[in-house]
């Protein structure tokens, strides 16, 4: 029997350019504007699932810090 593993991304803070997130009915969308070295600009688009609304928030904060450090 597989065991389910689940989806892990990682990336580093300084590629992170914009975002965009979404409360759904259970489910959020993020979508991350990235720069790499391989395309200018990339977009990643993620669901959130099983995320609490405490969570939610902690993940918009995040990338708003994120967002305000890299456009300086």
């Amino acid at each position: 029997m597989k065991k389910f593993i689940p989806p892990f991304i990682e990336l580093p803070e300084s590629s992170i350019k914009d975002y965009s997130f979404r409360n759904g009915l259970g489910v959020s969308h993020l979508t991350l504007k990235v720069n790499s070295k391989r395309k200018k600009n990339m977009v990643v688009k993620l669901f959130l699932l099983g995320f609490t609304s405490s969570q939610n928030k902690k993940i918009v904060s995040s990338l708003q810090f994120i967002r305000l450090n890299n456009s300086n």
